[in-house]
């Protein structure tokens, strides 16, 4: 009788046993998981309601992620988006400035802003917050051709080829330096020298936006240098002014 009370007791023991073990095994799998209702969810909701272009439901999202975790930084990038998305750069920007109160020194963060700022006309904002980017990384030359496209665009040309310059200095190897020149050149209407940082540019193959690209190829193919054998190729048969190949001899390929 004694045995078999032990017997039953040792077999309550591992049933328990187990399933603390199962409750805990499920516990640790569901932290790992978004729970409904949760920031992770709702964060998770919004980014697929962007995607969709369902910005109203995004901005729902996120004002319903807000409420678990109010001072996520996440949720502040992702509505800025939102706002970009539907060309509310004012919005955009309150956004951008309170993810700024959490992350002060985050280099993109502060170009997005840049960014804003400049499309609402607010150069002083701008050049500050460009400032504050080259103090953050002063040896970064992308950071210094920012600032000087911005100043370009403000007409401050002895500024904009001073940053270059010094953007150069630092790496002049670099795509966004020739990238740099080869804009500031074009605006000056001086085309050897913008076709020469743009061939560099090129030649260098950056990793860049497809539309910076497809805007530099098409200038050079709409500015040839006269005097390459592929500007006179391209005058004799109609012949790509960057890649020398003829147009006829594609057609009758």
């Amino acid at each position: 009788m004694t045995r078999v009370r032990l017997s039953f007791s040792l077999l309550i023991s591992i049933v328990l046993a187990g399933a603390v073990i199962a409750a805990m095994v499920y516990g640790l799998v569901r932290s790992f998981q978004p729970a409904s209702g949760s920031v992770e969810a709702y964060l998770s909701q919004a980014k697929e309601q962007l995607k969709a272009k369902d910005t109203d439901a995004a901005l729902n999202s996120l004002v319903k992620a807000r409420e678990y975790q109010p001072n996520d930084v996440r949720i502040d990038l992702l509505e800025g988006q939102v706002y970009r998305r539907k060309k509310d750069w004012k919005q955009a920007i309150v956004s951008y400035e309170r993810a700024l109160q959490k992350k002060p020194n985050d280099p993109k963060l502060l170009k997005t802003l840049a960014q804003g700022y400049i499309t609402l006309k607010q150069p002083a904002e701008a050049e500050k917050v460009l400032k504050q980017v080259i103090t953050i990384n002063p040896d970064d030359p992308e950071a210094h051709v920012d600032l000087a496209m911005f100043y370009m665009g403000q007409k401050q040309q002895d500024k904009a080829i001073a940053g270059l310059n010094k953007a150069k200095s630092l790496n002049p190897k670099h795509p966004q330096v020739e990238l740099g020149f080869g804009t500031y050149y074009q605006y000056l209407k001086q085309n050897d020298k913008a076709r020469e940082h743009y061939l560099r540019f090129v030649g260098l193959k950056p990793k860049t936006s497809l539309p910076t690209m497809m805007r530099v190829v098409q200038w050079l193919k709409q500015n040839p240098d006269p005097k390459s054998a592929a500007a006179k190729s391209f005058a004799k048969n109609k012949a790509d002014p960057v890649t020398g190949v003829s147009t006829q001899t594609a057609e009758k390929k």
